[in-house]
């Protein structure tokens, strides 16, 4: 563990919470990162003389770059470091039968090279046994956090045709400063109900708050870790898009979340007790007479006072950060293989994506939704597309391709050939059109069209326009036919009146050949 690199989500979650002006004390409580690291990051900013906020608006890319050499320095010696991570385990084992402190000594001595004696071995283990369990009585500020629980018991609602009981399982969150309160009924705890319940909390509530805390679910925590855990991608995104900080209470630490947990036990008496004789055939019917009572709920007073959730909501309403135009949609992320076509291919769609072709051969990150497709390299969004379920097609933008390809590309174009040709000269772009509407063009034809306007690079345009003219009077549509007029300068001798020219049955046109 010792000398292990913060991840960049959780630096900035750090600068985060120091530029909305918590103390290193408190940012250490919310993260569970040492002060003296949270003070080393804050340090590096001003001994750089940057600006928090435009520390903040770095791309992922430049803000790792700009953190890269501070890591976390856990403090304490190793040998303090295994003495209490040895103890964690040792609190729990000590219970069980059979076994003893002399045990535990000795599996310790055999797991670490450097240990204490046993007799301080035995004097700390009993002081972390005896130690008292005191309350700490939470206290935050307004639009500081909201915390999310969902409930142990679950509500439930008929299916209308099958007469089958659906049990729902339901979100409890609140807000930490008003304790003002949101309950919803969701079909399970997977991560599309879960994000479903976090936005129309917030929508309830009218605006985020800084922080969002919720237990080591399934739905939201990779790993879970007292330190750093590891949140998953669509959790990311979510609070992102949000502008919140995620944070997960440690496993087994329920007063981690004391307000929520104390609020679910409020919500069974307060929402459950009353519908408990009520009948209900929809998850929506469920929820609009559950808000029903949310609000009776809301404008109780708490005990002792004549101020109700409500009316400490209002307080805190004013330090919620606005809601974004949109709401959050699920996005679904995979790792790809960028190919040497440029292009990446999205299995779900089978449909391939182009990127900027700079990045051929690159691992990038794919993420989509029911309209769009991101693609991202090395934190940095790389290309976008509109989402496109045509199997074996490829999506391909212009100004992905190298230039030799957009050549290419557009001189197997017949509208692109024709605006290059207009602009050389009207006999040119009378030559093209006579070359390219045919019923079934080949590559021969493209090429000769292509071969036709690259003559504008070696003779004068006036000259090409006027070999084209020769060329269409005598119904010679090929490039070897202007190439001869130009080679020969028949175009600068004397204008031929081609009208007069008397009919010669020997002479044949490119008719005579098809």
């Amino acid at each position: 563990m010792a000398n292990k690199t913060l991840s960049m989500q959780k630096v900035r979650d750090i600068i985060n919470l120091f530029a909305q002006g918590y103390s290193f004390r408190r940012i250490t409580r919310i993260t569970g990162i040492h002060r003296t690291i949270v003070s080393s990051y804050v340090a590096c900013i001003k001994q750089n003389e940057i600006p928090v906020e435009k520390v903040l608006h770095l791309s992922d890319k430049d803000f790792s770059a700009f953190f890269k050499k501070h890591e976390e320095k856990i403090p304490g010696s190793q040998k303090q470091l295994w003495l209490h991570t040895f103890l964690i385990y040792a609190r729990h084992e000590i219970h069980k039968k059979h076994v003893t402190r002399q045990l535990l000594y000795s599996e310790y001595r055999n797991k670490y090279t450097e240990v204490y004696s046993y007799s301080q071995f035995c004097d700390v283990l009993k002081k972390l046994l005896t130690k008292e369990d005191y309350s700490l009585f939470q206290s935050y500020t307004p639009g500081e956090i909201m915390m999310a629980d969902f409930a142990g018991d679950k509500l439930s609602y008929f299916d209308k045709q099958t007469g089958e009981r659906i049990s729902s399982e339901v979100l409890v969150i609140t807000l930490g400063y008003s304790g003002y309160t949101f309950a919803v009924a969701l079909p399970d705890q997977k991560q599309e109900s879960f994000i479903e319940g976090l936005t129309c909390g917030l929508l309830f509530f009218g605006g985020s708050p800084h922080i969002i805390l919720f237990d080591n679910l399934k739905a939201g925590v990779i790993k879970s870790d007292p330190y750093e855990p590891s949140f998953n991608t669509l959790i990311n995104m979510f609070c992102k898009h949000y502008e919140m900080v995620p944070h997960a209470a440690r496993v087994g630490k329920p007063k981690d979340k004391a307000q929520v947990e104390s609020h679910v036990n409020i919500i069974y008496k307060r929402v459950y007790a009353p519908l408990r004789d009520k009948t209900f055939y929809s998850l929506n019917e469920l929820n609009a007479a559950m808000v029903e009572l949310l609000q009776s709920h809301n404008s109780k007073p708490y005990r002792g006072t004549s101020k109700s959730r409500n009316g400490f909501y209002l307080e805190e309403k004013v330090s919620l950060k606005p809601l974004p135009q949109h709401v959050f949609k699920k996005k679904y992320v995979k790792k790809a293989a960028a190919q040497k076509n440029y292009h990446v291919w999205l299995g779900h769609d089978e449909h391939y994506y182009s990127i900027p072709f700079k990045y051929a051969g690159k691992e990038v990150t794919v993420v989509y939704d029911t309209h769009s497709v991101e693609i991202y390299c090395d934190h940095q969004r790389i290309a976008l597309h509109i989402r496109s379920h045509k199997i074996g097609r490829y999506s391909t933008i212009p100004d992905h391709m190298p230039e030799s390809h957009v050549a290419v590309r557009n001189g197997m174009d017949p509208e692109y050939l024709k605006k290059q040709a207009s602009y050389v000269g009207e006999n040119v772009l009378a030559f093209a059109v006579k070359l390219l509407d045919k019923g079934l063009l080949t590559p021969q034809h493209f090429k000769s069209c292509q071969g036709v306007i690259s003559l504008a690079r070696k003779y004068p345009k006036d000259r090409v326009d006027k070999a084209c003219k020769r060329a269409i009077a005598y119904n010679s549509i090929t490039y070897k036919a202007v190439q001869g007029i130009l080679e020969k300068n028949l175009d600068v001798s004397q204008q031929e009146d081609l009208s007069s020219i008397p009919f010669n049955p020997n002479t044949r046109g490119q008719l005579s050949f098809n």
